[in-house]
């Protein structure tokens, strides 16, 4: 009994830690700078993100969120903070209530 516990454990211990549990506010750790960019001949807003949100570069983690489908030909989705209705684009939030969510490729479809 001893050693299915074990092995119950060691085969699903590694889906329990491989995730980093986030949240909107830790995405608030970023400031946006006014740069002139020549390839689009106008002003862009650079981010610079903060030591929190840089510790996540590269990282899988979970967090709670509305999916936005952009192009599901492209594979293109963001995920928000707030649904649809009240997402940044609509003015009721700041760049950092959205997330662009890349997927790898052979990815199930939606």
């Amino acid at each position: 009994m001893n050693k299915l516990i074990i092995s119950f454990f060691v085969l699903f211990s590694s889906n329990l830690i491989s995730q980093i549990d986030i949240d909107w506010i830790k995405l608030r750790d970023v400031y946006y700078k006014s740069e002139y960019r020549e390839d689009v001949d106008g002003y862009y807003q650079t981010p610079y993100f903060g030591k929190s949100v840089e510790e996540l570069d590269n990282k899988e983690v979970r967090i709670t969120c509305f999916m936005l489908t952009l192009s599901p030909d492209e594979d293109i989705y963001v995920l928000s903070q707030n649904p649809y209705a009240d997402c940044f684009f609509c003015g009721y939030g700041g760049p950092e209530s959205a997330v662009e969510l890349r997927l790898k490729p052979g990815h199930e479809s939606f």
